[in-house]
């Protein structure tokens, strides 16, 4: 059994020296534990407590792709379902090729649990927050693609998600 500032610990051990993209000494570490907590007030609107190891994916959401970390790792020390949510969003190796990577990925997300489509979409939403306002411009790129990976996860499903979402929903729709 682990705990969740084990889980804090490890990541920001790992994310040591990386910082938010378009700032200027934003640690990076503030994106992935911004992610679990939204994820924690999702469920807190569900009146649910978020499970230990949905927090604990949240948080590392990023640590396989983004560092020298296994997903092997994560298991070893979080946990099968841990390891399970993190593979779910991560994208795979780039050097199969951009489309390969992102039709692969898409049908990661499509068929992950909804535990995990629920992490991804916070984690959307955070970036979408944060680098709509330091850089505009990006966000209008990457808008219909984003869009793209949302309906991809079939959000519709996941009771309160989208209903509790609304401005940053239509706004990735374009509306």
């Amino acid at each position: 059994m682990y705990l969740l500032e084990d889980v804090v610990t490890f990541a920001t051990k790992k994310h040591e020296g990386q910082f938010r993209k378009y700032t200027d000494n934003v640690p990076y570490i503030t994106h992935p534990l911004a992610v679990a907590d939204l994820v924690a007030e999702h469920y807190r609107l569900h009146d649910e407590v978020a499970p230990t190891d949905v927090l604990a994916a949240a948080i590392l959401h990023d640590v396989v792709e983004d560092t020298d970390c296994a997903i092997e790792e994560i298991e070893q020390l979080f946990g099968k379902t841990v390891a399970l949510y993190v593979w779910y969003l991560t994208k795979p190796n780039p050097v199969i090729g951009k489309e390969a990577v992102k039709a692969i990925y898409d049908h990661q997300l499509a068929t992950a649990p909804v535990q995990a489509k629920i992490i991804k979409f916070f984690d959307i939403k955070h970036n979408y927050e944060n680098l709509d306002q330091v850089d505009p411009k990006w966000f209008e790129q990457k808008r219909a693609g984003l869009y793209d990976r949302l309906k991809v996860m079939k959000l519709e499903f996941i009771g309160g998600l989208l209903e509790n979402n609304i401005p940053f929903y239509r706004k990735m729709r374009g509306l």
